[in-house]
């Protein structure tokens, strides 16, 4: 006896032929593509507390994707990036560069949140002083 089938497994069975053969002939249910990424394998080798812990994601073109998007935490990313649903593709994977195969590291990441822009800042501070305003002499 079969399982029961989602919304989206019938839908694909009655629109593809060649998922209705499967269906018909051994009982094959078409299962969704999950997409893949460098980043992607990346966020899924974090534990959920490191997710949490790790704040002002920037995705960009120095992670794979196109655009700039920003996210509170890397778990929102990660919700972006492999939806919980079902579905044909997802709406993160029309921005994903299919040419970028870099293994990505944790320092990558870390380059791309908040907390590499603000251990940055002070030395940029220091190295460019404002001038001084004020009435000229």
């Amino acid at each position: 006896m079969r399982g029961k089938l989602s919304a989206w497994q019938m839908n694909k069975i009655a629109r593809s032929p060649s998922a209705y053969m499967k269906f018909v002939t051994g009982g094959g249910v078409p299962e969704p593509a999950k997409p893949r990424s460098p980043l992607i394998d990346l966020l899924q080798s974090l534990s959920p507390r490191e997710r949490l812990a790790i704040r002002d994601l920037t995705v960009d073109h120095r992670l794979g994707y196109m655009g700039q998007r920003q996210f509170q935490t890397v778990a929102n990313a990660l919700n972006w990036l492999t939806p919980s649903y079902p579905a044909e593709s997802y709406p993160s994977q029309s921005w994903q560069d299919k040419r970028f195969t870099k293994k990505l590291t944790l320092e990558d990441l870390m380059a791309c949140t908040a907390m590499a822009e603000r251990a940055t800042e002070p030395a940029a501070r220091e190295a460019d002083p404002e001038p001084l305003s004020g009435p000229e002499l």
